[in-house]
């Protein structure tokens, strides 16, 4: 089954696909309209063959959601109806960060409006989901 990781975001957000092996698919504006980020996201479900999305929701240490959490929730619920794919919820820590992470270890650190984070944390997000059903499915 092929994923969609969504790393949302105000200014940007970050898309990653995959099914065993996630890779990055890019950054959308996440200042233009609605409409437009819809459009291009589904250009990348269709060109992926994508049966579900999986957004990142933001959660606190303390286990409690994050302050953007009900407008992701909102932009999952849209997704879900405009593109007819299950949206699945995936609790996230620090993506951002670690993504920032990955870069330094291995270079530079990208110019933040490449949006390079973004699709970083993407991968992220899938990954961690990834990660989850495969040890769902050890037991």
């Amino acid at each position: 089954m092929m994923y969609l990781a969504i790393d949302w975001g105000e200014k940007r957000i970050g898309l990653a696909v995959g099914a065993i092996f996630p890779q990055g698919a890019g950054v959308v504006d996440g200042e233009q309209s609605f409409e437009k980020i819809v459009e291009e996201i589904k250009a990348v479900i269709t060109e992926n063959e994508v049966e579900k999305i999986i957004l990142g929701l933001p959660i606190l240490p303390s286990g409690d959601e994050g302050v953007l959490a009900p407008q992701i929730r909102q932009f999952g619920k849209d997704l879900e109806k405009l593109c007819g794919l299950e949206v699945i919820y995936e609790p996230e820590e620090y993506t951002s960060i670690e993504a920032k992470g990955q870069f330094v270890s291995h270079s530079k650190l990208p110019d933040r409006k490449s949006g390079k984070l973004d699709e970083m944390a993407a991968i992220l997000i899938l990954e961690q989901f990834l990660d989850h059903i495969k040890d769902q499915s050890n037991f």
